[in-house]
């Protein structure tokens, strides 16, 4: 029989950076910055390479999201945001790039 065993977000945090992700991003309302270089990168400057969904043990509204992102420039980085992110605050153009897709399969809680 084979078990899944999920994985936490310190864990793909380690594993992301192991495979070269090693620039720290935050999000900004129309763009995201490398903390590391002091630059901004606005959505035509980088692609979302993957992203990973991680509920809290407790309340599932305590949900995160990693993205592991690249820059035209070769910067290889991550950032976490809450699920609940407030696309209010973010360009249309930064939500079309950043929305989060479920695997094929999966459902989201709050779609049932």
């Amino acid at each position: 029989m084979n078990t899944k065993v999920e994985t936490t977000l310190v864990e793909e945090l380690n594993k992301l950076k192991n495979d070269g992700y090693t620039h720290d991003f935050e999000i900004r309302k129309g763009s995201i910055f490398c903390l590391n270089e002091k630059k901004e990168f606005v959505p035509d400057e980088f692609e979302v390479k993957a992203t990973f969904r991680f509920e809290g043990m407790t309340n599932p509204g305590d949900s995160s999201i990693l993205y592991a992102v690249e820059t035209k420039c070769g910067m290889k980085g991550s950032f976490v945001e809450n699920y609940s992110i407030d696309a209010t605050n973010l360009t249309q153009q930064m939500r079309e790039k950043l929305q989060y897709k479920m695997p094929e399969g999966h459902v989201r809680p709050e779609d049932i």
